[in-house]
């Protein structure tokens, strides 16, 4: 039996293989060379990456000014290609708050003064943010202003360009709704570029994130999400549940009198209340098993309050002297809420 091979396949293939070898290969040369300029400039400076990625320097200070500012900005004009970015494609601004370009840290009671300032810088690409990714400069607060610690999930987007492309509503509204029918209430999109979180590792994409729910708020069936649409294609590339259920969970137990005698006749222990109800302020309730252990079914994470009764599935207990007892509690989910 005579075999035929296609050598065409196989050598464009090859060439492939050899152009993303020798573009991975400029862009680790260049960051090598920035690295080697660093660590000559400040010897004993640490690094810490993934993969090809560095996500901190730390170890010593590697940089100063004449303020907190004035330090960050000199470290971007010189080194941002130690993360595979331009000066020109970081904004002095958070990601969280466009307006905040500082943070104080860690405050010293008894100076009255922070010892640390943050710097914020977000990445951008022709005025379109690159999705989470930000450098977290920490500066002390001390003649010289050292930086002492960079931390990046800047993201190298080498030779992509976003292009022109406007967002269109109708094919975000189409994806989200493939994504989960039920999804009723959906955000205007924004364009942002998407090249990955944490340690993906993705082609750039220009995207449209959107935040869409089903519309049943403080209920425990809600919804919500965050997508990221590829703007061409409509086609989702990153989705996050914006929605943390915490359950509460706890114990019910009270003193009791050890033995068959009358309370003044014996110890008093501590002791597991089976079946006793629970609740959360208007939200669930549920009844400890036999050894008082209880988990109460709660949609979000914000401070409650649990309550604790003398009642349950198979007692009812009054105080014909005054108020029935309940006990409240504050607590953030999940707990524990100990009564």
């Amino acid at each position: 039996m005579k075999r035929f091979f296609s050598v065409v396949p196989l050598t464009v293939a090859l060439i492939i293989v050899a152009f993303c070898s020798n573009l991975m290969g400029e862009q680790a040369s260049g960051q090598a060379l920035v690295m080697n300029a660093l660590s000559s400039e400040f010897p004993n400076v640490q690094f810490y990456t993934y993969g090809n990625r560095v996500s901190q320097v730390y170890g010593r200070p590697f940089g100063t000014g004449d303020d907190p500012l004035e330090t960050a900005a000199g470290f971007i004009e010189r080194y941002s290609g130690l993360f595979g970015v331009s000066p020109g494609n970081l904004l002095s601004q958070s990601l969280l708050d466009t307006e905040l370009r500082t943070q104080p840290v860690m405050y010293n009671r008894q100076t009255g003064q922070y010892k640390f300032t943050l710097v914020y810088y977000s990445q951008y690409k022709t005025d379109i943010p690159v999705y989470m990714a930000d450098l977290r400069l920490l500066i002390r607060n001390e003649p010289g202003y050292p930086l002492v610690l960079a931390s990046s999930a800047l993201r190298d987007l080498g030779e992509f360009n976003p292009g022109n492309i406007t967002a269109n509503k109708i094919l975000a509204e189409s994806a989200a709704r493939s994504f989960m029918p039920e999804l009723v209430n959906i955000s205007e999109p924004r364009m942002v570029i998407w090249a990955g979180i944490d340690e993906m590792i993705v082609n750039p994409a220009l995207t449209m994130e959107i935040i869409a729910d089903n519309g049943k708020p403080a209920t425990i069936e809600y919804e919500k999400w965050r997508l990221l649409v590829d703007a061409q294609s409509g086609e989702i590339l990153y989705s996050e549940d914006m929605i943390l259920n915490i359950n509460v969970t706890g114990n019910v137990s009270g003193n009791a009198t050890q033995g068959t005698g009358a309370d003044i006749c014996g110890p008093e222990e501590s002791t597991p209340m089976p079946y006793a109800r629970t609740y959360i302020s208007g939200g669930n309730e549920t009844y400890a098993d036999e050894n008082g252990d209880f988990e109460i079914v709660h949609g979000g994470s914000s401070p409650v309050t649990v309550y604790s009764e003398l009642k349950g599935d198979w007692f009812n207990v009054y105080n014909q002297a005054g108020s029935d007892a309940l006990l409240p509690m504050s607590v953030t989910p999940p707990g524990p809420a100990n009564f």
